[in-house]
């Protein structure tokens, strides 16, 4: 049977060695059996050594192609045991704690073997005479540790910077605290002057280009306004969508900008393309209000008590209600959209 050994253990393979073979198929039978080959050279692709071994099959219940975990070593009755929670691992090394003569305690480097139901074996570095440290080993590893590293070359400084921090800290105490309470103070106060929108506002800067042509169907409008603008639009600076809309003796196209950019220049940009064109008779352009989709703050509907007829309500809405609220701060535009209802922006 051939199976590979990892690199790192390479130097506990022996021919003539005894092994323990499980097989997944029978994974309550374990065979016994011995290193019969080991190959001259580890594998380049895999980092490992492969090993030739003979496994003892005396009821002939084995089959070719069976895979098997196969453990080195010697018979768990014969082996050195260990708890596993003893047995340190730093590196690529395992240590463990001896106990001495002189009731202390010192690191010794061992090679372990294979585990054994809790256990590990131990190769080398542990005589049976010796007592260690059983599960409360991994309470030292620290320690271990900085005893195995070579000592850290001491700073020119003589002290850490943070202990030198917190030292200044305790002294001027009262600074400190002035100063904690300076930055909190600070912070509610800015917390109180930021502008919070309770629907803000994550659309794209727009400009729209609106124009009418009265009495001309969409064909018309599309191929002698429509087409005409979109052209003029593709290269303003910092557009990145141009769509537009038609319909009949109305088109609307629409710009939308990269994000930031501000919208009296991003209209300004527009309004020199719109002034370079040659519209037909008849076809005026207009721009549509500094707002995007999401800028409708509210709809009204100015009705009467029966006094007055739809036309005083749309000439009362007209010349009244809507320049009053044009008059209001950030109310770009107020469109009417029927003869007595209109949609604020």
């Amino acid at each position: 049977m051939l199976a590979d050994v990892p690199e790192a253990r390479q130097g506990q393979v022996k021919v003539g060695q005894g092994c323990q073979a499980t097989f997944f198929g029978l994974p309550n039978r374990r065979f016994a059996g011995k290193v019969l080959r080991i190959a001259p050279a580890l594998s380049k692709e895999r980092r490992s050594l492969r090993v030739l071994f003979t496994i003892d099959d005396l009821k002939d219940e084995l089959r070719p192609g069976m895979f098997a975990e196969i453990g080195l070593g010697t018979d768990p009755r014969e082996a050195l045991l260990v708890p596993a929670d003893g047995v340190l691992h730093v590196g690529r090394a395992d240590y463990v704690l001896v106990g001495t003569e002189a009731n202390t305690w010192q690191v010794a480097d061992v090679q372990v073997g294979e585990p054994h139901n809790g256990d590990v074996e131990v190769l080398d570095g542990l005589k049976p005479v010796d007592r260690l440290i059983g599960k409360g080993a991994i309470l030292f590893k620290p320690l271990i540790v900085r005893a195995l590293l070579p000592a850290a070359p001491v700073a020119p400084a003589g002290r850490p910077m943070i202990a030198r921090l917190i030292e200044t800290a305790m002294r001027l105490r009262w600074l400190v605290l002035g100063l904690t309470v300076a930055v909190l103070a600070a912070g509610v106060y800015s917390f109180r002057q930021q502008p919070i929108d309770a629907y803000p506002d994550i659309s794209s800067q727009m400009v729209q280009v609106i124009t009418t042509f009265p009495g001309r169907a969409p064909e018309e409008v599309e191929r002698q306004v429509t087409v005409p603008i979109e052209i003029a639009m593709r290269n303003v600076p910092k557009v990145e969508v141009v769509r537009s809309r038609t319909i009949f003796g109305l088109s609307v196209v629409q710009m939308i900008f990269e994000e930031g950019t501000d919208g009296y220049w991003a209209r300004q940009r527009v309004q020199e393309k719109v002034a370079g064109l040659t519209l037909p008779v008849g076809a005026k352009a207009d721009f549509g209000p500094l707002a995007t989709a999401y800028g409708e703050v509210c709809r009204y509907e100015l009705a009467g008590d029966g006094t007055f007829d739809q036309m005083e309500l749309r000439t009362l809405n007209d010349w009244v209600v809507i320049p009053k609220l044009l008059r209001a701060a950030g109310w770009p535009t107020c469109p009417t959209s029927a003869a007595s209802r209109s949609s604020s922006r």
